[in-house]
C-alpha cells in the first residue's frame, strides 16, 4: 500500500467516525426525550394523585385539619 492509498484511507475514516458519533447522540437524544416524557407524566399523576388524596383526606379526617 502507498502512502497516497494510506492517506486515502485515512480520510475516508474520518465522515464514518462522524456518522457513529452522530447516530450515538441521536439514539442518546432519543432516549433523554423518552426519558423525560415518562418523568413529567409520572410527575403529573403524582400531583393528581396529592391532590385527591388531599380531598379524600379533607372529607374523612377533619382532626387532621
Amino acid at each position: 500500500m502507498t502512502r497516497k492509498e494510506k492517506v486515502m484511507y485515512d480520510l475516508l475514516l474520518i465522515p464514518v467516525i462522524f456518522l457513529a458519533v452522530g447516530g450515538i447522540l441521536i439514539l442518546l437524544w432519543r432516549l433523554f426525550l423518552i426519558a423525560s416524557g415518562l418523568f413529567l407524566i409520572g410527575f403529573v399523576s403524582f400531583l393528581i394523585f396529592i391532590e385527591v388524596y388531599g380531598i379524600y383526606l379533607f372529607f374523612t379526617e377533619p382532626t387532621l385539619y
